[in-house]
């Protein structure tokens, strides 16, 4: 599945330029009115906020983001699997990057407007998804200043993936699994065994994708709950008869079907 940013700004600075490399890094973008129109006459290719909720927006757009399908992805907790539960059940995808500035109201104010204007520029949707997006904020990434952008979006893309390199059957099973949701696999660093992947993660060079049956219980691992589980992979393990195997391929035996694979 993707990873969402939702994109609704007043003050336009720097957005179009944010929104490109968070589009490059594979997210896709939610924007409205104003913003949306900015982003696609930019080149970039986004999602209405009506296509995310299934509502239109109404009452002169006072009611565009006020909805389940949007605070329930901004909300949900991904390390808790009853949410993550919870938001397939309901066909609800996460947001993980939202980027709010509120209506100018206070230069409304001072601007002399008529009183139907200044009441039009109290900002509803923005301070609520600004407060749930805050409430979960070990989870989305919420920016409303643009002198913010450079620094945030910096952090998003100085972690590069850590995977097993190619010609291993993770690493096409991965390229499989990116491919059919659209996302191009591009692993910054390639480890030659799946040990390596966790000392390099914990040193700082990256994010470490590692098969579930490598990690052993005092890996300092975080196991994060998807909204479409990943296919299983068809593991056969094959041994000569009367051939002993030794102590490291007994190990790697009882891991893997420890993990369900089948012996022959």
């Amino acid at each position: 599945m993707k990873k969402r940013a939702l994109i609704s700004v007043s003050d336009k600075n720097g957005v179009v330029d944010a929104a490109k490399r968070l589009a490059a890094m594979g997210y896709e973008i939610i924007s409205t009115g104003g913003t949306q129109k900015c982003l696609e006459d930019a080149g970039l290719k986004t999602l209405n906020i009506s296509d995310v909720t299934g509502f239109p927006e109404c009452l002169d757009g006072r009611v565009k983001t006020l909805h389940p399908a949007v605070h329930a992805g901004l909300l949900a907790k991904r390390d808790n699997a009853e949410h993550m539960r919870r938001l397939k059940e309901l066909k609800i995808q996460t947001i993980d990057v939202v980027i709010v500035n509120l209506y100018p109201f206070k230069q409304t104010v001072m601007s002399g407007k008529g009183f139907d204007e200044v009441v039009e520029n109290i900002d509803i949707g923005g301070p609520t998804m600004l407060r749930s997006a805050a409430k979960n904020s070990g989870d989305v990434v919420v920016l409303t200043d643009p002198a913010d952008y450079e620094k945030a979006l910096s952090e998003l893309e100085a972690y590069p993936l850590i995977t097993l390199g190619a010609g291993t059957t993770s690493h096409a099973f991965y390229v499989s699994v990116f491919t059919a949701q659209g996302v191009a696999f591009q692993p910054a660093i390639e480890a030659a065994t799946a040990d390596q992947i966790i000392p390099m993660a914990e040193a700082g060079l990256g994010v470490g994708i590692v098969p579930e049956a490598f990690i052993r219980p005092s890996d300092n691992v975080r196991r994060i709950e998807l909204q479409e589980p990943l296919p299983l992979r068809a593991v056969c393990i094959v041994k000569r008869k009367g051939q002993p195997l030794s102590v490291a391929a007994r190990e790697l035996e009882r891991m893997l079907l420890a993990a369900g694979a089948q012996s022959t």
